[in-house]
C-alpha cells in the first residue's frame, strides 16, 4: 500500500481539479485482487474510508491526482483478476490521515490498516 500525502492534482493548471478549501487530497495505492466468483464492481472498490487522528472519517472522491491512474467509477475486476490503482480521500489541512479502512460487503471481511 502506497500512501501519497499530499496528493496533487493531475493538472494543476485547472481550479476545478484542487480539493476544497481548507483540506488537501491524500491518496492510498490499492491492489486489489478478486479471489471471489463473480465479478467485483464500484460500489464494492469504493468501500473505504480514511480515519483521522480526530477520529473523523474521510470517504474517497472522484478525483484526478499527478501521483498515478485512480480507480474509474465504473471499475469491474473479473474473478482471478487483480487491478492497481490510486483510491482519493479529502482531509482537513491540520488532520493526520491515522486509518484505512475497507468496509467490505455483507459477506465480505473488514480490514483496518494503520497508515504511517
Amino acid at each position: 500500500m502506497r500512501v501519497v500525502d499530499p496528493a496533487l492534482p493531475e493538472n494543476p493548471a485547472n481550479p476545478n481539479t484542487y480539493p476544497k478549501s481548507g483540506y488537501r487530497f491524500v491518496a492510498i495505492q490499492w491492489k486489489i485482487t478478486n479471489t471471489g466468483l463473480e465479478e467485483l464492481k464500484s460500489d464494492q472498490i469504493y468501500s473505504t474510508h480514511i480515519v483521522d487522528d480526530h477520529g473523523e472519517w474521510h470517504l474517497s472522491v472522484l478525483a484526478h491526482i499527478a501521483a498515478g491512474a485512480c480507480f474509474p467509477s465504473d471499475v469491474k475486476i473479473p474473478p482471478g483478476e487483480s487491478r492497481l490503482g490510486f483510491l482519493v480521500y479529502e482531509l482537513p489541512l491540520a488532520a493526520k490521515a491515522n486509518t484505512v479502512r475497507f468496509d467490505g460487503d455483507y459477506d465480505k471481511p473488514v480490514g483496518t490498516w494503520k497508515l504511517t
